[in-house]
C-alpha cells in the first residue's frame, strides 16, 4: 500500500548568507533590516547600510535585481557613526 503524506512546504525564506565586502543583488521580499541582520548580526545596522548605498546610488531601492554594496562594519562606523546602534 502507498501511504499518502501531506506535502510539506516552508513558509520561511532561507537566511541569506551575506558577507561584508560583497555585492548583493536584491531578491523579492528583502528588507533593509533582514540584510543588515544577515551581514552584521544586528538588524539595527539597516539605517547605515541604506545610507551607504544611497551615497553610491541616490535612487537606491530594494527592487529585485538592484545591486547593493555590503561594506565592512567599520566602514559604516566611520561614515555614519550616528546611525550605528549602541
Amino acid at each position: 500500500p502507498i501511504a499518502n503524506s501531506p506535502l510539506q512546504t516552508s513558509t520561511t525564506k532561507p537566511k541569506k548568507k551575506l558577507s561584508p565586502g560583497m555585492l548583493y543583488d536584491v531578491q523579492e521580499g528583502d528588507s533593509w533590516w533582514q540584510l543588515a541582520e544577515s551581514a552584521y548580526g544586528n538588524g539595527r545596522y539597516y539605517r547605515s547600510l541604506f545610507a551607504w548605498n544611497k551615497t553610491l546610488q541616490p535612487r537606491v531601492s530594494l527592487s529585485p535585481g538592484t545591486t547593493l554594496e555590503i561594506p565592512q562594519a567599520n566602514q559604516l562606523q566611520l561614515a555614519w557613526p550616528r546611525l550605528i546602534p549602541a
